[in-house]
């Protein structure tokens, strides 16, 4: 009778504990659907102001889910490189190594050859994204800004690892979020901010000399004297 009883319970009403957790996890995906939406919204603006910026073609780019601040960024460079099908390769790859170890549960092979993969894509994405380091350097530096902002997003690296202690998880995430949060505001500081826009493209701005006061003051009071010319005297002869 006990275990009938149990097995025809409500989950919610027998177990609140339960009720709870699911109404947690509930609450942090809605959150973090916000909070993702807020900054794709965030940085869709401030990468189309950047384009707008340095007058690029198509500002519009820029709302390109993952890849517009990217086409941004490689457009603000002027860089000769296209590594972009590193980054195809990558994806690709990544792809069939996570399938070749949902299947290494049954062959072993297709578990060496999973990680091989995998080890192969992380290389090719690490390479791929030394150039948009560069690309972001670049960019930052076009609008007038220190290009060193673009290296903001690494000092995270050491954080993260660092909160995979269980102990020290909370503490160095919170750091973790406080650094992205930096980068987010020097990014808009960059985008909606008013340092002049390097337009190497356009050459040097031609200087221009400012005479001094004195020399202004002698230019005035100098005479003008005009030069005379002589006159010609108009003799008509008599017939």
């Amino acid at each position: 009778m006990a275990t009938d009883a149990l097995l025809t319970a409500d989950p919610f009403t027998a177990s609140p504990t339960s009720a709870g957790l699911l109404a947690m996890g509930l609450w942090a995906v809605i959150i973090f659907i916000i909070i993702a939406i807020a900054a794709y919204l965030y940085i869709s603006f401030a990468y189309m102001r950047f384009a707008k910026k340095l007058n690029q073609k198509y500002p519009g780019l820029a709302w390109i889910p993952g890849a517009g601040p990217l086409i941004v960024s490689y457009k603000a460079s002027k860089s000769s490189a296209r590594p972009w099908h590193i980054l195809l390769i990558g994806a690709v790859a990544m792809v069939i190594g996570l399938i070749l170890l949902a299947e290494g549960t049954v062959s072993t092979v297709s578990l060496v050859i999973g990680i091989i993969f995998l080890v192969a894509a992380i290389i090719l994405l690490i390479y791929f994204s030394v150039y948009t380091y560069i690309w972001s350097w670049k960019l930052f530096d076009a609008v007038g800004r220190p290009g060193w902002w673009a290296l903001i997003p690494l000092f995270s690296i050491p954080f993260a690892v660092l909160a995979l202690i269980p102990a020290l998880m909370v503490g160095f995430t919170i750091i973790n979020y406080g650094v992205t949060i930096w980068y987010l505001v020097m990014i808009g500081i960059a985008a909606w901010g008013t340092a002049d826009v390097l337009k190497k493209s356009q050459g040097a701005v031609p200087r221009v000399e400012v005479s001094s006061q004195s020399d202004v003051t002698e230019k005035k009071a100098a005479p003008k004297t005009l030069a005379k010319r002589p006159s010609k005297k108009v003799v008509r002869k008599k017939k």
